[in-house]
Order: C-alpha cells, then structure tokens, then sequence
C-alpha cells in the first residue's frame, strides 16, 4: 500500500482527530516546544496546536517515505512546507465556520449542500497537495513555486465561490481574504502579495458579477466600492509591511551567519595559536612553556595526595657532531625519530615535552624513582636501537638522562636543577646512561 492509500483509508483519517487532539491535551497548556525553525513557544494555544502539527507530519512520513536512508527523503524543506499546508488548511476553517454559524442563524441562501461542497474541495485540494510534498523525491525551488500557484488557484476558487455563498454578506470574504494576505506576506516576498491582491479583487468582481447577474443578489454599488477599496489597500499595507519584515530578517538572519562564520573562523585561529604555543613545532611534542604548566599541576597535586611522581631530563649524545658532519637536515630526522619513539612508550597520562635543543623531559606520575629508572632505561636500549640513513651512513642513537623525584615544597626549578645535574653526570661518566640518586 502506498503512502497516499495509507494516509486516505478509513482507518488512518479515523484517528487524525483523536490523534491531534491527544497531542494537543498532552502539551497543554504553553510547554516548551521546539518549532521546525529551531525557536521555542511557548503559547498555551500555539505551543499544543504546532506541536500537534509537527507529530502529525512525523506520523504521516513515516507512511509516505520512498526511501528513509535516502538523503533527498530527509529534505530540510519537506517539513516547512507541510507545515504550510496544515496552516493554510486551518486557515480555510475561519471563514468556513463563519459560514456555517451563519447558517446556524438562519442565513441559508444556497442550503446545506454547497457548505459541504465547498469543503470538501477544501479537504481534496489541500490533502493533494499534502500528499504531493510527501510523495516527491526532492523538494526543490522550483516545486515549491508549482506549489504556490497550485495552492493560490485553488485559494482563489474556494474564495469565489464562498463570496456567493455569502450573498449580500460577501464582505465577510474580503475580511478573511485578509488573513490569507497577511499570510502570503509573512513568508512570501511583495511580488506574491501583489498578485495576491490583484487576483482575489478580480475574483470578488468576477463574484460580485454573477451574483447579480445569474443569481439575482441584491448589490450595492457605493459598499462594494468601499469594502473592495478597503480590502486592496490593506492588503497592499500588508504586503509592504510584510516584505519590509522579511528584509529585516534576512538581513538579520545574514548578520547572524556571517557573525557564526566570523566567530567560528576565530575559534579555529584561537585554537590553532593555543596550540602552537604549547606545541613544539619541529616534533609535535609539547614545548617547555606548557611542559612547566604541566609539572607545575603535577607538584600541586602532590602536596594534597599521597603519590609520587618523577622527573627525567635526558639529552641526545654527540648532537653536534651528528648537525656539523651530516647536517641540520639530518638532526631534525634524529629529533623527529627520537620523540616519535619516547612518545610511543609513554602512558596517555604521563608527559613528554622538549625542553630545548636536543633535551626532553618525561614526567611520570604515580611513579616512584626506583621505577622510573627501570621505565627509563627501557627507553634508552628503545632508543639504542634506533639507526638514522645519512649519506650512505648509518648514525645510531643514544642519549644520557638524569632522574629527580618531585617532592612537596620542594621548587620545580630545583627538581629540574637536580635532574639536570643527574644528566651531566651521566654525560661525564661514559653516555648512555640513566642517573639518580641512589
């Protein structure tokens, strides 16, 4: 069964009513619901009313949907233009239930039959063109153009033939008429408002015409001309005021997306100069600026938790020699090597930073110095067995270390003076070593 059978059984259109009027006592009264449009209402009227609309669109989706993974069947502009449907078939309640009051009162020109008619239309054109935007794979500008003037024809019908119902009481169709043009200048531009008024005023005198003419209808000349003249020039101010509200909007809305645009790009600047100011450029690793924000946390939470931690300087050996025999070329490739190894050992929460030249300092938390030193000297026979190609040679890679525990009250720049001094001694006696105190 196709979408437009399920939606048109007897079945389906049995529990639209309850349906909507269950949602609507549910919301009610003014919850906060998100509209199509991404705004909150809070209206106890509108708020149940829209939100019914958006769980009945949902509903019948569901039916009509060719194919849901398909990205055209999630177009952003199929349910803004169901919207516009439900909303132009409540707008035709108003002036139908004015007529039927009518009749209720005793004003029955015509009867009952051509009421029911006319509703009926009503409920045939504004299901087609329900059933139309379900039903069409994309929505595109151009449908909704073909749309637009399906539904104002079919607008301009039912406006006609409810001026004749209304007799000598036609001027209740221009003051509805004026709903429908308050619409259309809403969200339409001043070109559609402007067609509007002229087709719906040459309708009420097509109507005017053959209410006299074929069925006889009292006519007063002077009143129609009022009534009539009153109706173009409000609609006129309707569609001026209209058209000058959406330029405001779009003008707005343009304001606001170059702003995000604007604000994003500074984000992405902003994070970028943050990182870099973290971050070493050559080997990706963190700087010393930010290594010494890091230990410095890391003391910190040293003096309120009974934890150890510890500090590891280590330095590149024979890095001068490697930069004047092969090149700086070649001392970057060393240095690039050598933290990509350091960085492939280390924990998510221990640190790794340069600290300038050929140094770099591991930080490891919750680590006492008798482990430190087992983890560093598992990084230095790491790095021992590292080789670097550099014209036609083959350069192997050692590097001395010092290690210092980090203590509370202690200062970091002692800590990191007492690793240092561990790394010379290293240097002095023999590289390729780890040193601590014992």
């Amino acid at each position: 069964m196709n979408g437009l059978q399920q939606i048109c059984s007897e079945r389906n259109l049995a529990r639209l009513p309850s349906m909507l009027c269950k949602s609507a006592i549910l919301k009610y009264p003014g919850n906060r619901r998100i509209n199509s449009n991404g705004s909150q209402c809070n209206s106890p009227i509108l708020g149940p009313l829209m939100s019914s609309m958006s769980d009945f669109i949902r509903w019948t989706e569901r039916f009509a949907a060719v194919d849901p993974q398909h990205p055209d069947a999630r177009d952003v502009r199929r349910h803004p233009a169901l919207a516009s449907v439900l909303m132009a078939f409540i707008g035709y309640h108003v002036p139908y239930s004015l007529a039927a009051i009518a009749m209720l009162m005793g004003f029955k020109p015509f009867g009952v039959a051509p009421l029911a008619y006319l509703y009926l239309f009503i409920v045939i054109i504004n299901l087609l063109a329900y059933t139309l935007i379900l039903r069409v794979r994309r929505i595109s500008q151009r449908f909704i153009y073909r749309q637009t003037i399906f539904q104002l024809a079919a607008w301009l019908v039912m406006f006609t033939l409810y001026t004749l119902l209304l007799a000598e009481h036609r001027a209740v169709a221009l003051v509805c008429a004026l709903m429908t043009c308050a619409f259309v200048a809403l969200i339409g531009n001043w070109k559609e408002g402007l067609v509007l008024c002229v087709s719906a005023s040459l309708s009420y005198l097509f109507a005017v015409a053959v209410a006299y003419d074929r069925f006889g209808q009292p006519v007063d000349v002077v009143s129609e001309t009022l009534f009539l003249g009153a109706f173009i020039l409000v609609s006129l101010y309707l569609t001026m005021m209209g058209s000058t509200m959406r330029l405001s909007r779009d003008k707005a809305r343009q304001t606001k997306l170059s702003l995000q645009k604007t604000q994003a790009e500074l984000s992405q600047v902003m994070s970028q100069l943050e990182r870099r100011a973290r971050t070493d450029e050559l080997t990706g690793l963190h700087n010393r600026r930010h290594g010494r924000e890091v230990l410095g946390a890391l003391q910190l939470a040293l003096e309120t938790q009974s934890s150890a931690a510890t500090v590891m300087l280590l330095d590149i050996d024979k890095f001068k020699a490697i930069n004047d025999n092969y090149g700086h070329d070649t001392g970057d490739a060393v240095l690039k090597t050598v933290a990509k190894t350091l960085a492939s050992l280390k924990r998510d929460d221990d640190l790794l930073a340069r600290w300038g030249g050929e140094e770099f300092l591991i930080a490891w938390p919750r680590t006492t110095l008798p482990a430190a030193a087992i983890i560093a000297n598992r990084l230095r026979h790491a790095v021992e067995e590292l080789e670097i190609d550099a014209d036609s040679a083959r350069i192997h890679i050692t590097f001395s270390a010092g290690l210092a525990e980090l203590k509370p009250g202690v200062s970091l720049n002692e800590i990191i003076k007492t690793a240092d001094d561990w790394l010379y001694e290293a240097k002095r006696t023999g590289r390729n070593r780890v040193c601590h105190q014992s």
